[in-house]
């Protein structure tokens, strides 16, 4: 057991769990209403069709039900990451309709989310996993905006900075969570596109924003960290 954790019972983790999901079904179905309004779209993105986010009900109590399962004996932690997923998806919804993830999102997120880990770190006198934290995010972030200099995989500078939150997560839980948590997007992103190609939704010419699936990504190594 590592320090400043507790170890619950299977049931208890299964009974947490079902709260997490029936709590984030209701955040959910909140965020969707809201994201209908469309208010971040730009005066010429306002003629696009509707956005399609009601998979958002759905993904986040996934998500927050995983978590919780994977973490549930450090509290702490846990309630940072199922913080930090809520502007994730938010995020994972805005870019898959408008190819595009926001500054006014991201900027704030960075110290936000630092001074979130910082509670965990000084309770469980876990410095280490926060300076590997803020390491992370500058990794994240300089590695991703090589790519986008390099002109890489189609990549923008919202994905860049999307990185380095992305980093700061996952570096939390070792270097090597960072590493896959970097690149998993990828494959997310090449399963999906595949998926879309096959069944005639999408051409190899279209453009798939790569934001939700390094979202996916990440989530996924932070449950199985």
């Amino acid at each position: 057991m590592t320090h400043g954790s507790w170890d619950p019972s299977t049931a208890v983790v299964i009974g947490v769990a079902a709260v997490a999901a029936v709590v984030a079904g209701v955040v959910g179905e909140i965020l969707r209403r809201r994201l209908a309004a469309r208010r971040y779209r730009y005066p010429h993105e306002r003629d696009l069709p509707a956005p399609r986010h009601g998979w958002l009900p759905f993904a986040l109590p996934v998500a927050w039900a995983a978590l919780v399962w994977a973490h549930l004996e450090r509290p702490l932690v846990l309630a940072v990451l199922l913080g930090a997923t809520v502007p994730l998806l938010v995020l994972a919804a805005i870019d898959q309709d408008v190819h595009r993830l926001p500054d006014r999102l991201q900027k704030p997120f960075y110290p936000l989310l630092a001074l979130a880990l910082l509670l965990p770190a000084v309770v469980e006198q876990d410095w280490a996993s926060y300076g590997r934290a803020l390491a992370g995010a500058a990794i994240g972030l300089v590695v991703y905006y090589a790519l986008v200099l390099a002109g890489q995989g189609g990549l923008g500078l919202g994905d860049a900075k999307l990185a380095g939150i992305l980093g700061m997560l996952c570096a939390w839980f070792g270097w090597r969570a960072l590493a896959f948590g970097l690149v998993a997007g990828f494959f997310v992103g090449a399963a999906f596109g595949l998926v879309l190609v096959l069944r005639g939704r999408a051409t190899r010419k279209d453009f798939i924003p790569l934001g939700p699936s390094l979202i996916v990504g990440a989530l996924g190594v932070l449950v199985l960290s």
